[in-house]
């Protein structure tokens, strides 16, 4: 199953990365960083299957666990 991460970052000033793997990690800025992390993370899945995992404004835990399918974001 595939799984995006959504975590803090502190690379270029802060910020959310959409976490899919080495060299697949797009930086979103400012305080709608999150959500626009988020939502770059469903159009990801192009109607396929899997998660993307939340993680907390430390980035040490999961805090929300989304599940997409085919259905909901195909």
């Amino acid at each position: 199953m595939r799984t995006i991460e959504i975590r803090p970052t502190r690379k270029f000033g802060g910020g959310w990365v959409a976490y899919e793997g080495a060299g697949i990690e797009p930086v979103f800025p400012g305080q709608r960083g999150k959500g626009d992390a988020i939502s770059y993370a469903k159009g990801r899945f192009g109607g396929g299957r899997g998660e993307i995992h939340v993680y907390d404004d430390a980035g040490e835990a999961v805090v929300e666990t989304i599940p997409v399918d085919d259905k909901r974001y195909g």
